[in-house]
Protein backbone atom coordinates (compact mmCIF):
# COMPACT_ATOMS: atom_id res chain seq x y z
CA UNK A 1 0.00 0.00 0.00
CA UNK A 2 2.75 2.70 0.51
CA UNK A 3 3.89 1.95 -2.94
CA UNK A 4 0.61 2.87 -4.48
CA UNK A 5 0.51 5.95 -1.83
CA UNK A 6 4.24 7.16 -3.30
CA UNK A 7 3.28 6.46 -6.58
CA UNK A 8 0.28 8.66 -6.16
CA UNK A 9 1.94 11.55 -5.29
CA UNK A 10 4.27 11.73 -7.46
CA UNK A 11 1.42 11.84 -10.30
CA UNK A 12 -0.44 14.31 -8.57
CA UNK A 13 3.42 16.39 -8.13
CA UNK A 14 4.00 15.70 -11.58
CA UNK A 15 0.25 17.40 -12.67
CA UNK A 16 0.58 20.77 -11.04
CA UNK A 17 4.39 21.35 -12.44
CA UNK A 18 2.47 20.45 -15.91
CA UNK A 19 -0.27 22.77 -15.22
CA UNK A 20 1.99 25.33 -13.57
CA UNK A 21 3.98 25.37 -16.87
CA UNK A 22 1.39 25.43 -19.26
CA UNK A 23 0.32 28.43 -16.92
CA UNK A 24 3.38 30.20 -17.74
CA UNK A 25 2.71 29.43 -21.67
CA UNK A 26 4.81 26.70 -21.79
CA UNK A 27 2.73 23.82 -23.54
CA UNK A 28 4.20 20.34 -21.82
CA UNK A 29 2.25 17.41 -21.22
CA UNK A 30 2.61 14.44 -18.54
CA UNK A 31 4.24 11.41 -20.40
CA UNK A 32 1.40 8.68 -20.97
CA UNK A 33 0.96 5.71 -18.62
CA UNK A 34 2.28 2.84 -19.77
CA UNK A 35 -0.46 0.10 -19.55
CA UNK A 36 1.07 -2.97 -20.90
CA UNK A 37 5.49 -3.88 -20.67
CA UNK A 38 4.96 -3.83 -24.79
CA UNK A 39 3.98 0.15 -23.94
CA UNK A 40 6.95 1.14 -21.53
CA UNK A 41 9.73 -0.65 -23.57
CA UNK A 42 8.28 0.52 -26.85
CA UNK A 43 11.48 2.41 -28.77
CA UNK A 44 9.21 5.75 -29.56
CA UNK A 45 8.37 5.69 -25.00
CA UNK A 46 9.58 8.73 -23.55
CA UNK A 47 11.87 8.23 -21.04
CA UNK A 48 11.14 12.42 -19.89
CA UNK A 49 8.17 12.21 -17.26
CA UNK A 50 7.35 15.72 -19.28
CA UNK A 51 6.92 16.19 -23.20
CA UNK A 52 6.46 18.70 -25.28
CA UNK A 53 10.16 20.42 -24.83
CA UNK A 54 12.35 20.25 -28.30
CA UNK A 55 15.63 20.03 -26.39
CA UNK A 56 14.90 19.36 -22.61
CA UNK A 57 14.17 16.03 -20.72
CA UNK A 58 12.30 16.86 -17.72
CA UNK A 59 12.16 14.30 -14.48
CA UNK A 60 9.87 15.04 -11.45
CA UNK A 61 10.57 13.88 -8.31
CA UNK A 62 8.42 13.92 -4.92
CA UNK A 63 10.15 12.72 -2.41
CA UNK A 64 10.67 13.43 1.59
CA UNK A 65 14.49 13.02 1.25
CA UNK A 66 16.05 14.16 -2.36
CA UNK A 67 18.35 12.16 -3.62
CA UNK A 68 19.96 15.01 -6.23
CA UNK A 69 22.51 12.58 -7.42
CA UNK A 70 19.94 9.88 -8.36
CA UNK A 71 17.69 12.37 -9.68
CA UNK A 72 20.00 13.93 -12.16
CA UNK A 73 21.42 10.65 -13.05
CA UNK A 74 17.53 9.68 -13.79
CA UNK A 75 17.44 12.75 -15.76
CA UNK A 76 20.79 12.48 -17.84
CA UNK A 77 19.44 8.85 -18.77
CA UNK A 78 15.99 9.91 -20.16
CA UNK A 79 17.93 13.07 -22.17
CA UNK A 80 20.35 10.26 -23.75
CA UNK A 81 16.89 7.73 -24.54
CA UNK A 82 15.03 10.35 -25.61
CA UNK A 83 18.00 12.36 -27.54
CA UNK A 84 17.65 15.53 -26.17
CA UNK A 85 20.07 18.24 -25.58
CA UNK A 86 19.71 19.35 -21.66
CA UNK A 87 18.34 17.46 -18.41
CA UNK A 88 16.80 19.16 -15.70
CA UNK A 89 14.84 17.79 -12.06
CA UNK A 90 11.79 19.52 -10.76
CA UNK A 91 11.65 18.76 -7.25
CA UNK A 92 9.14 19.08 -4.63
CA UNK A 93 9.86 21.46 -1.68
CA UNK A 94 8.07 20.67 1.17
CA UNK A 95 5.31 22.91 2.28
CA UNK A 96 5.81 24.96 -0.50
CA UNK A 97 3.38 26.12 -3.52
CA UNK A 98 4.76 24.26 -6.76
CA UNK A 99 5.99 27.71 -8.46
CA UNK A 100 8.64 27.46 -5.48
CA UNK A 101 9.60 24.25 -6.24
CA UNK A 102 13.21 23.22 -6.99
CA UNK A 103 14.90 22.51 -10.18
CA UNK A 104 18.49 21.15 -10.55
CA UNK A 105 20.55 20.59 -13.90
CA UNK A 106 24.28 19.56 -13.77
CA UNK A 107 26.76 22.41 -14.00
CA UNK A 108 27.42 21.92 -17.80
CA UNK A 109 24.01 22.14 -18.53
CA UNK A 110 23.61 25.39 -16.19
CA UNK A 111 26.34 26.61 -18.53
CA UNK A 112 25.24 25.73 -22.03
CA UNK A 113 22.04 27.83 -20.95
CA UNK A 114 24.00 30.45 -20.07
CA UNK A 115 25.85 30.33 -23.61
CA UNK A 116 22.65 30.10 -25.09
CA UNK A 117 21.07 32.51 -23.20
CA UNK A 118 24.40 34.97 -24.31
CA UNK A 119 24.05 33.90 -28.26
CA UNK A 120 20.31 35.13 -28.23
CA UNK A 121 20.85 38.55 -26.36
CA UNK A 122 23.33 39.66 -29.29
Amino acid sequence: MPDDKNRLRAVKFRELVTLFLNNEGIPVEQRKNAFKLSERFAEDYPASHLTGLARWAVMTRNERTLDLSGALDAATAAARQDKKELAAVVAYRAARPVSEAYVSMTFDTFAKVLRSEQEHAH
